[in-house]
């Protein structure tokens, strides 16, 4: 399936991850989101690699439960190698690991642990093409797309 994005989190936060996605999804924009999208009997490993390689931008639900995740490293890692743009999207008012902070430091982040969440909408139009988030040039409702 062709996507757009890659939402990297935490399972402990699959929540706000599956919201940021159907709220994407929405909108006309294409997520791959694991594990929905890693096929039954793939590498796991290798399925993520392929979604990252071919995806425009990543979004990275940060947490504190993100922020101490190895896979979430890796993730992170194989983004910035590949040149893919990440877009963190701060769920809890933390700073990076040192590792996190080495990758995602010159980013701007989306702060979503108080409104407004559709800053991400913001973010995510230049990479679309779009000058507006959906058809109708409308905002989605936040409180229908993200958990308040």
């Amino acid at each position: 399936m062709a996507h757009d994005v890659f939402v990297s989190y935490s399972v402990k936060d699959k929540t706000t991850a599956d919201a940021i996605c159907a709220a994407l999804e929405a909108n006309g924009i294409r997520v791959w989101i694991a594990p929905r999208d890693v096929m039954p009997g793939s590498d796991w490993g290798e399925s993520i690699i392929e979604a990252i390689e071919q995806s425009k931008v990543m979004i990275l639900v940060f947490s504190a439960n993100s922020n101490a995740s190895p896979q979430i490293k890796r993730e992170i890692e194989r983004s910035v190698n590949k040149g893919v743009t990440v877009v963190p999207f701060r769920i809890d008012d933390i700073l990076p690991s040192k590792t996190l902070e080495y990758f995602i430091s010159t980013q701007h982040w989306l702060d979503a642990f108080s409104p407004p969440w559709r800053n991400i909408w913001t973010v995510w139009c230049p990479f679309s093409g779009r000058s507006s988030p959906n058809r109708r040039g409308k905002w989605p409702n936040p409180a229908e797309g993200f958990p308040a």
